[in-house]
């Protein structure tokens, strides 16, 4: 997930300190996700979608598509 966050990142032009200031979030924040040292849980998944323009159906979608993977 993270790197499908940090392409949607830069597909925007937005570096991780304007969006964290989008979702009104420290900076830190954004840097741990994008390493993966920090998940979402599905409230900040659709903040993030919203941030991002992204369809948070599109989301969970890729979430379940990565668990049928991993089985």
């Amino acid at each position: 997930m993270r790197k499908f966050w940090l392409e949607q990142r830069n597909k925007l032009g937005l570096s991780q300190r304007a969006l964290a200031k989008k979702l009104q979030v420290a900076l830190p924040l954004i840097c741990k996700i994008e390493t993966g040292d920090r998940r979402l849980d599905i409230v900040e998944v659709i903040e993030y979608c919203k941030a991002l323009k992204v369809d948070p159906h599109q989301v969970i979608d890729l979430l379940v598509q990565l668990d049928k993977e991993n089985f």
